[in-house]
């Protein structure tokens, strides 16, 4: 079973997603659907979007933003429909090239991907070079994923002579030595990097477990210690701090560190503490301490997703659900995932098979380019 927990995320999102700007002022629903999605609400995004195209047929803009829309949602297929056809009535290019490679690197369709951020850089034309040092990054990756490391390293070093957000490409110029199996090369990208900015807590945690993969447990060991010489200053650092000791292992350190930082009153170290107490076996103390938070602040989603994910892994799950469903109520797009993903593994526990299956295929319907979901939905009916 995949645990999805907020405790183990923080991937590294180094290049935000654009939408296009450039249309025209006309359409009130174009704009109620800019708003809808930069506010993350992209399924009514696209409905606003729909309904834009439906007032003014022949305006490119509405379909590029459209495909943006639905790409944020995993629907590339339909992106790409929608970039098309945006392309087809002649404008937006470089806003469609460049979503539509992001479509198809959600498809796993690395040269496709490539082909068409060669499209946008050649379309950028007098677009702010940073446009353009955008999507070279983009590019980037997916020659990467592709498995063409040097072409990935050739643009990482075009991003680095042009001096564009110098810290994240290091950062990504160290993973792809780590994918040549140069660690050394990796391990001084990643120094350059934190000279950078040595209080990156993220990118240490980011590099760590890149080197973990690797299996480069020196050169992982050398990252973490730098960070634990990184004075502390406010209640953050401090919960930071605690999530290297448990990169560590070192349990007992990372709990002092999560309740130094709660006592100082950065409230989200309380969902480490919880877990350092699950990692004590101390369950009922995790469990309490996530309901202490909940009476103090009953609108974060977040704390009934720690405590409904804590009941799952005790095997409480008809507590766990009754959790699931008042998070789900106060919940924003970013968390919904793991609610509903949590609300079909305890139907699934349960034995009810059918309603597991029902609650999986929901899940899919919002996140249909998740591998795990659909091998899980296999396994079920398999049942």
């Amino acid at each position: 079973m995949r645990k999805k927990n907020i405790i183990l995320a923080g991937a590294l999102t180094l290049m935000a997603a654009a939408i296009s700007a450039c249309a025209p002022a006309g359409s009130n629903s174009n704009k109620k659907g800019l708003e809808a999605y930069q506010n993350g609400d992209y399924q009514n995004a696209v409905y606003l979007f729909k309904q834009a195209i439906t007032q003014e047929p022949s305006e490119d803009a509405y379909y590029c933003n459209l495909g943006q829309a639905y790409c944020a949602q995993g629907y590339y297929e339909e992106a790409i429909e929608s970039f098309t056809q945006a392309i087809n009535l002649g404008g937006s290019s470089f806003y469609s090239y460049r979503g539509m490679g992001l479509a198809y690197n959600g498809l796993e369709e690395y040269e496709k991907a490539i082909e068409s951020f060669q499209q946008a850089i050649e379309a950028a034309g007098s677009l702010d070079s940073s446009c353009r040092l955008d999507v070279v990054g983009y590019r980037a990756e997916a020659k990467m994923k592709l498995g063409d490391y040097e072409g990935s390293l050739e643009d990482y070093n075009e991003l680095i002579e042009a001096g564009y957000r110098l810290r994240d490409i290091y950062q990504l110029t160290g993973n792809v030595y780590l994918l040549m199996d140069d660690v050394d090369q990796a391990l001084h990208c990643y120094q350059e990097c934190l000279d950078i900015d040595n209080r990156n807590y993220e990118g240490y945690l980011t590099m760590a477990d890149a080197l973990k993969k690797a299996e480069a447990q020196d050169a992982r060991q050398v990252v973490l210690n730098a960070a634990l010489e990184v004075i502390p200053y406010e209640a953050k650092d401090w919960c930071y701090r605690g999530r290297i000791y448990l990169e560590l292992e070192q349990t007992d350190e990372a709990f002092s560190a999560f309740e130094e930082s709660y006592n100082k009153g950065y409230a989200q170290a309380g969902y480490y503490l919880g877990y350092c107490y699950e990692l004590q076996g101390k369950s009922e103390e995790a469990i309490n301490l996530y309901q202490e938070q909940i009476k103090h602040d009953p609108q974060d989603a977040g704390l009934y997703n720690q405590l409904s994910s804590c009941l799952v892994r005790q095997g409480e799950y008809q507590d766990a659900l009754i959790m699931i469903q008042k998070g789900m109520q106060l919940a924003d797009e970013s968390q919904m995932a793991d609610f509903l993903w949590n609300e079909s593994i305890c139907y699934e526990k349960m034995g009810n098979y059918d309603t597991a299956i029902e609650k999986l295929m929901s899940y899919l319907e919002q996140y249909p380019a998740d591998k795990d979901a659909k091998k899980e939905l296999a396994f079920l009916y398999s049942r």
